[in-house]
């Protein structure tokens, strides 16, 4: 009885599990992962929205046309698919990199000489000019730092470096000349913005003809009007001309530079006028 129980089994369970090991080593990683996903009843499409990959690198995985994904990329893909599917995820890596083995490791070595020493020298040459611009910082801070003419002499720092200066430097000594007032007077209603030199903004809006505003001199001020003929400068009370043409729009124009513009213009005709020795001091 017990040599029939034997006789009995030993034919149905060895020769299928033999020829079940033989029929899937057989079986290309593409056509693997196609027959699993037609066991499940699956589309393609199917696959792509569950997964999140899209049906084309499905499809090239089947057909096992991936020559254009890099190896990454690959074995990323290939491993979810694998996963998904209940297929041994490291089998199904390992098929797809041995298709391109031989072409990664023959390239990889030359590639690795070829950019191991530029990669090395480039960081070295970085290093090498972020010392010396540091140095060259340090010595210019050292040099300027020492130098006497920028700290005693305003108006050689002005001559060597903005000439904005030399400007202001003139206002100063033409307004030290005249005790009138210098003044925005508003011919007709306009906006006008009055800045100080930090950028603070002392004015912004729209004033009423006849109003007048005093703008701090020799301080850098400048103002921005919309229509530059409905304001005038004046000078005590005289008028130095309008700001600018009539629907004209001037940006930042500098308080200062207006007031040595209208000092110049008073003087000229005082002059102009036999008055000029009786009115100065």
């Amino acid at each position: 009885m017990s040599k029939l129980q034997n006789d009995e089994t030993e034919p149905v369970t060895e020769p299928v599990s033999s020829n079940t090991t033989e029929e899937v080593m057989d079986l290309s990683v593409g056509v693997r992962l196609r027959e699993a996903r037609e066991a499940k009843d699956l589309e393609l499409r199917d696959v792509a929205l569950k997964t999140r990959q899209s049906q084309e690198t499905l499809a090239a995985l089947e057909s096992e046309d991936t020559d254009h994904i890099p190896t990454s990329i690959l074995r990323l893909q290939a491993r979810n698919y694998a996963r998904f599917l209940g297929l041994p995820e490291a089998d199904i890596v390992g098929a797809f990199a041995e298709d391109r083995g031989v072409t990664n490791a023959a390239s990889m070595p030359s590639q690795a000489k070829t950019s191991a020493f530029p990669t090395r020298s480039l960081t070295i040459l970085g290093g090498v000019v972020v010392a010396l611009v540091l140095v060259a910082g340090a010595v210019s801070a050292i040099m300027s730092s020492s130098d006497p003419v920028t700290e005693e002499d305003p108006l050689a720092i002005s001559a060597r470096l903005a000439p904005a200066f030399e400007q202001q430097a003139s206002s100063n000594l033409f307004s030290a000349d005249t005790s009138q007032e210098f003044a925005i007077r508003t011919l007709k209603p306009a906006w006008i913005e009055v800045r100080g030199s930090d950028g603070t903004v002392f004015r912004s809006r729209e004033m009423r003809a006849g109003e007048t505003y005093f703008p701090r001199v020799e301080a850098g001020w400048t103002i921005t009007v919309r229509d530059a003929g409905a304001f005038e400068w004046r000078l005590g009370e005289i008028s130095a001309g309008p700001i600018g043409e009539p629907g004209q729009a001037l940006f930042s124009v500098s308080v200062d530079a207006a007031l040595t513009a209208a000092i110049d213009a008073q003087s000229t005709a005082l002059a102009e006028n036999g008055d000029g020795g009786r009115d100065q001091r």
